[in-house]
């Protein structure tokens, strides 16, 4: 027994002596103390005894009238994004989409699309009706117009344009572009009628955070493609003073900035060293996600410093032959201000262009590749295609 209980028991047993001996009348019959003869006093000790009992039993630490409990203390605003790859709506595809509608492409992947609160990808054309595709380019791709209401339908919200087919054919083309995309409510970044508009982020507003998307090309077909002052075109990424000033400026204005970033050699199984570095750099510079496409297969996955860097996403929505080149994914990576709080990897593979969710054996085999390819970075990615730490 501590020593204040031993006070406070010290303290009631004066009071019952004093009360039973002096202030309390016994009954005549059985000497016992009867409710009828207790009085007030009896209950002010009763109250006394107990009371300090009581006081001293109870937790010495209470929570915080300010402090509210932990199940109500607040939480910070979370975005959940789908990231996609190369998207292509011209060649085989845009020919299904002739013969089955606009929808055709997006059919399996669009309940997963949807449910992200914004989902984002490359689109790897133009798209219009006029310019003339480009003499000794080997691939020129210009898809309709209506094509994008597929994409709307989707759920995609925000496309990159800073690649190598966008100026396919010509300046006209990457106008219309622009305007169609305007029209159709799909917002756009990485190109434009000059170097501002090209810099400028696609901003979206989710759950009360403010997002920032920047797209650069370190792919870049002929020199007149990059933008200038009164140039249109697209945002070079190999001007990497430019592109790390241009993250700084708008990283202080947005809560989450992702930067999508075309390049790479095709097919390749991983990034090159330059590649890794620039990575690394643009998310010490502010950057919070970045999404890289261009090699037409998946490659792996880093988390430095608690902010995703996808090196390449694959194919996704694309003309493809070969096994590698039809296998692609829909990151879903879940953020907050200070980092990743999720990221599953779903892998994909396009069946005459339109991408299918792999299941049991196929996707197993290709996790195990994504696992493989992620372990130089340290990522661990499980058999569901989450990261863990």
């Amino acid at each position: 027994m501590n020593k204040e209980i031993c006070k406070v028991t010290a303290k009631v047993l004066f009071f019952i002596v004093l009360y039973a001996f002096v202030m309390i009348p016994l009954s005549a019959k059985t000497g016992q103390i009867t409710a009828a003869s207790a009085g007030p006093l009896q209950k002010e000790i009763n109250q006394f005894a107990f009371g300090q009992l009581l006081e001293k039993q109870q937790p010495t630490t209470q929570p915080s009238p300010l402090e509210p409990p932990a199940s109500q203390q607040p939480v910070s605003p979370q975005v959940t994004l789908a990231l996609v790859g190369d998207i292509l709506l011209d060649s085989w595809v845009g020919t299904e989409m002739l013969k089955q509608g606009v929808d055709y492409p997006w059919a399996k992947v669009k309940p997963i699309l949807s449910a992200a609160d914004l989902a984002i990808g490359n689109l790897e054309s133009a798209v219009g009706v006029g310019g003339s595709p480009l003499k000794g380019k080997s691939f020129t791709f210009r898809a309709r117009p209506e094509t994008l209401q597929g994409v709307v339908n989707a759920g995609i919200d925000v496309v990159s344009l800073a690649n190598n087919h966008v100026l396919d054919y010509g300046t006209t083309a990457l106008e219309e572009t622009l305007v169609n995309l305007d029209q159709y409510g799909i917002a756009r970044t990485g190109a434009g009628r000059n170097i501002y508009e090209a810099l400028t982020p696609a901003s979206k507003e989710v759950n009360g955070l403010k997002i920032g998307v920047l797209s650069f090309s370190r792919v870049v077909p002929y020199g007149w493609w990059v933008a200038g002052h009164e140039q249109p075109g697209v945002a070079s990424g190999w001007d990497e003073k430019t592109l790390l000033n241009t993250i700084k400026q708008w990283d202080s204005q947005v809560d989450l900035l992702l930067v999508a970033i075309h390049w790479g050699e095709e097919l390749a199984d991983y990034p090159a060293g330059d590649q890794v570095k620039l990575a690394r750099t643009m998310i010490d510079s502010g950057a919070d996600i970045i999404l890289g496409h261009h090699s037409h297969c998946l490659q792996g996955i880093e988390v430095y410093h608690d902010k995703p860097i996808l090196y390449s996403m694959g194919n996704f929505v694309f003309t493809s032959s070969s096994l590698k080149a039809r296998t692609g994914a829909i990151a879903l990576v879940t953020m907050d201000k200070n980092g990743i709080k999720g990221l599953q990897m779903i892998p994909t593979r396009l069946e005459r262009g339109q991408p299918q969710v792999l299941e049991g054996q196929s996707k197993s085999a290709e996790l195990v590749r994504l696992f493989n390819l992620s372990k130089p970075f340290g990522t661990q990615i499980d058999s569901e295609g989450k990261y863990y730490r």
